[in-house]
């Protein structure tokens, strides 16, 4: 296994040097890197301490191809979006918030559709805030699902999900019910409006 995991390392790291000179996507390197390695709830026993040596390289692997994308400006929310939730499932969820406010500032200052498309990072904090029970801190990014034309259904799912937590469910039902009219097909609503 770790022969095999720094051939793939070597091999990212390849492609990553190259990086600048073609128009590869910073995405389509940073995918697989954050595969090389199973969850730490899917590593066998046998194996754990290999997972435990690789991978401090692995995650400064990740981290060099992250930089290596946000200095060459690619708005691409998804990036953003995989570092922030590897950082928070590493324990820092610090700075996996900053990552996505650094997002969201990147859209804002590149203007036009870029603010649209990188709602999902508001979509992504006001989750993360209300796992945390910060209501106040979710609700700007509540805000701007809310007067997002695609994103508008998860603001009501979160206005609802935000209000259940803070104990006025009259008010949490009325957005709920909005949110699974059009969220058909999305569990998480149905199961907060009951």
């Amino acid at each position: 296994v770790e022969t095999q995991v720094r051939k793939a390392m070597s091999e990212l790291k390849t492609i990553t040097a190259r990086l600048s000179s073609t128009r590869l996507s910073p995405r389509l390197i940073l995918r697989p890197a954050t595969h090389l390695l199973p969850a730490p709830s899917r590593r066998s026993d046998a194996l754990k301490e290999t997972y435990a040596a690789l991978e401090p390289e692995v995650n400064a692997l990740i981290d060099d191809l992250f930089k290596e994308a946000a200095t060459a400006q690619v708005l691409d929310p998804m990036l953003y979006i995989g570092q922030a939730t590897r950082l928070r499932a590493n324990g820092n969820p610090e700075a996996a918030v900053a990552i996505m406010k650094e997002a969201i500032q990147s859209a804002a200052k590149a203007g036009g559709e870029n603010q649209q498309i990188f709602a999902v990072c508001d979509l992504w904090l006001a989750e993360h805030y209300l796992d945390e029970g910060k209501t106040d801190l979710a609700q700007p990014h509540i805000e701007t699902l809310l007067a997002s034309p695609n994103l508008r259904s998860m603001g009501q799912m979160l206005t609802g999900y935000r209000l259940m937590q803070q104990g006025d469910f009259e008010r949490a039902a009325e957005h709920l019910s909005a949110a699974v009219a059009k969220l058909t097909d999305h569990g998480a609503a149905h199961a907060l409006f009951g």
